[in-house]
């Protein structure tokens, strides 16, 4: 809105839009919900992208913020994923050990 120089339909901070805060909140809950559920994660998909349409449409967002948002959400929730297989496991192991046991 701040370089097509017109009133967005709500209030919003003239900063870089890129990526869409709400959309990758969105995108990430819907592609961790993914490997637990797939009809939840198509659901929350679905929410993420009428998300992002919807800040589209009221102009404080571009097409690119929104596919941006929701390729970093994809990535976050990979890596997330990577590393949560990969050490885990471990840290609860360690958590568990008598070295680490509660007073």
């Amino acid at each position: 809105f701040v370089a097509g120089h017109f009133a967005p339909y709500f209030n919003h901070a003239n900063d870089n839009g890129f990526p869409s805060d709400h959309t990758l909140l969105a995108g990430l809950l819907a592609f961790s919900a993914w490997k637990y559920s797939r009809k939840a994660g198509y659901v929350l998909l679905i929410l993420a992208i009428m998300i992002g349409g919807a800040r589209v449409i009221a102009g404080v967002h571009h097409s690119a913020d929104i596919v941006g948002a929701l390729a970093c959400a994809l990535i976050g929730s990979l890596v997330a994923g990577y590393l949560v297989r990969r050490y885990g496991a471990k840290m609860v192991s360690s958590l568990k050990s008598p070295a680490h046991k509660p007073s």
